[in-house]
């Protein structure tokens, strides 16, 4: 699903990543990484992207995000090899403001292997991204024998957004996640890619 930018209807402040309140209204570009880069949501033969079963999950818990956030509305986004890209709008910020603390990785400050106690506010963007980050690991937990959760967490630390600022920016990101499959073989996020910003993280895990 995608969603028109309407001035009227999705008015930002200026952007300034200091400070910024991540519950107010907006759009918001997000990439969240397999632990250590790892290809375990699927791969790509022939610029087609085919999902494994832990892509599929990845799949489903971000689409049944507005159902545990009603002030929320998803756009385009994709499942890819060792990443997942998705765009979301934050459409309510006062629904943030009558919530409580929730679980879930904060922006800024992300806590090992996904044991998250005090999170940040429910209904921020670091709130929605812990929640369907730990979605997607616990429906895995359930499944039944013959699979077997991997001996190290899905997701990689963290998460890293964009705040989308203009109708420009948002049709971009939207032609970027679109393209995704077709220029796998040069993403930044590939295993054989060059030390990048991305696989920096990773490589010093190992």
């Amino acid at each position: 699903m995608t969603t028109k930018y309407d001035a009227r209807t999705h008015h930002r402040r200026s952007i300034r990543l200091k400070g910024w309140n991540y519950a107010s209204e907006g759009a918001y570009f997000v990439t969240v990484c397999a632990y250590r880069g790892q290809s375990v949501f699927g791969m790509i033969n022939d610029d087609k992207l085919s999902l494994s079963l832990i892509g599929h999950f990845v799949d489903l818990c971000w689409q049944t995000i507005p159902s545990h956030f009603p002030h929320v509305q998803l756009d385009m986004f994709i499942v890819m090899p060792n990443h997942f890209h998705g765009i979301l709008w934050i459409v309510d910020d006062r629904f943030a403001a009558m919530q409580e603390p929730d679980v879930g990785a904060t922006h800024g400050s992300p806590l090992p292997d996904e044991q998250l106690p005090t999170g940040p506010q429910r209904g921020s963007l670091g709130s929605i991204i812990g929640h369907f980050k730990s979605s997607v690991t616990r429906r895995l937990k359930k499944l039944p024998p013959p699979f077997e959760m991997p001996g190290h967490p899905i997701w990689q630390r963290d998460f890293y957004d964009q705040i989308i600022r203009n109708e420009r920016h948002l049709n971009a990101v939207r032609e970027y996640i679109d393209n995704n499959p077709l220029k796998w073989a040069e993403d930044k996020m590939h295993p054989d890619a060059t030390l990048n910003q991305f696989n920096r993280a990773w490589r010093s895990q190992e």
